[in-house]
């Protein structure tokens, strides 16, 4: 009953419960059990942030960000980010790494962000282990190391992350930090396919059209074109 969870927050937030403060505050910026208010939410927010509640830092964060219910601040976003992530908040801290990698209400730093997508990646935060792999992978931040984007990427692929699977896939396909082996690359590439990710649907077909691997009764390399190319995925439209 989400009327009665969102009410049942309302109480514990109202008797100074960070935790309450910042659950309620999460239901009024969703609409979960109560109507969608992001002004009410802001202020639940600042009072558990204002005590160090990390979710409560990091979801005000993002509201000023994007400016929900008030005007941007990237600037002032990023320190809430910061002061979360160092309390060991993952999401926090894989927020804070996106910061310092797009140069979001701060400048660039390639080293920071590798640094925090390494912390929230050993928390298993999703988002950071896929980055943390392409760091290693592009040189960001650190030396190039095919074996550890690998690992990553397998890491991520194996907790069901459709980009995790394309990247591994690609990995094995090409022996980038991890043994050559094209059946592998095809179960990784038809596990995301199956979830709808374009560049697997167009690394499986190529890797039909190549003659590398061969589709199963009812695939079709032109097939997985199509469905990517549906999706707007640019390889695959101009190769149709």
């Amino acid at each position: 009953d989400l009327k009665e969870a969102a009410r049942r927050y309302r109480i514990t937030a109202e008797q100074d419960d960070l935790d309450g403060q910042t659950s309620y505050g999460w239901c009024l910026r969703h609409g979960v059990g109560v109507p969608q208010n992001a002004k009410e939410a802001l202020v639940w927010f600042e009072r558990a942030a204002a005590k160090g509640q990390p979710r409560a830092l990091t979801n005000l964060a993002q509201m000023l960000r994007g400016g929900e219910g008030c005007a941007k601040d990237e600037v002032r976003a990023v320190e809430l980010f910061l002061q979360a992530a160092e309390k060991g908040y993952a999401p926090a801290q894989t927020e804070y790494a996106i910061c310092c990698e797009r140069a979001r209400g701060r400048d660039r730093d390639p080293e920071e962000a590798f640094l925090w997508y390494g912390r929230a990646a050993e928390q298993d935060d999703l988002c950071a282990m896929y980055n943390l792999a392409w760091c290693y992978e592009t040189a960001f931040g650190t030396e190039e190391n095919p074996a550890k984007a690998a690992e990553w990427y397998r890491k991520t692929a194996e907790k069901g992350d459709a980009d995790g699977q394309t990247s591994y896939g690609w990995c094995c396909r090409n022996g980038y930090g991890a043994a050559a082996n094209i059946p592998e690359a095809v179960r990784w590439y038809k596990l995301a396919a199956g979830q709808g990710q374009p560049r697997a649907l167009f690394n499986l077909a190529l890797l039909y059209l190549d003659g590398d691997a061969e589709p199963e009764e009812g695939e079709s390399a032109v097939g997985l074109l199509e469905q990517a190319a549906a999706k707007n995925y640019a390889p695959a439209m101009n190769r149709l």
